[in-house]
């Protein structure tokens, strides 16, 4: 039986596209950390890295609004906020969904949530103003 020499044996290159997904899932890793206030370097646990596997890659407007709403929310004190990477992960959708809410909240905070009793309240307004 022939010996084969390991050695000459090519490994196969990794594709433009896997080292891109790869470099993608990395900087998403490192950004979830980050909303907890972890180290790059920390490594996670096997139950983070299997929960984050499952919804990678993330849409990068997704994390960019729960990035927003957790750097406004995390820090008041009372807030609605995941406490722990893993459970983040496991509901990344809620969290997406909750942070899509408070961002069209906060960018529409000026208007009324009932336009009849703003149109009230102007109306009342303007009746007093003419005392």
């Amino acid at each position: 039986m022939d010996e084969v020499d390991f050695t000459e044996i090519e490994k196969p290159t990794e594709s433009a596209s896997s080292i891109s997904s790869k470099s993608i899932s990395e900087s998403q890793r490192v950004r979830v950390s980050a909303i907890f206030g972890r180290k790059p370097e920390t490594p996670w646990s096997e139950k983070e890295t299997k929960a984050f596997r499952k919804i990678r890659p993330m849409d990068e407007e997704d994390l960019a609004v729960v990035e927003s709403y957790y750097a406004a929310n995390r820090k008041l004190p009372v807030n609605y906020c995941r406490r722990d990477i893993l459970t983040l992960l496991n509901n990344f959708q809620s969290e997406v969904d909750k942070s899509r809410l408070w961002q069209q909240t906060k960018h529409h905070a000026h208007q009324p949530s009932n336009p009849k009793s703003a149109a009230n309240n102007n109306l009342n307004a303007a009746a007093v103003s003419e005392y």
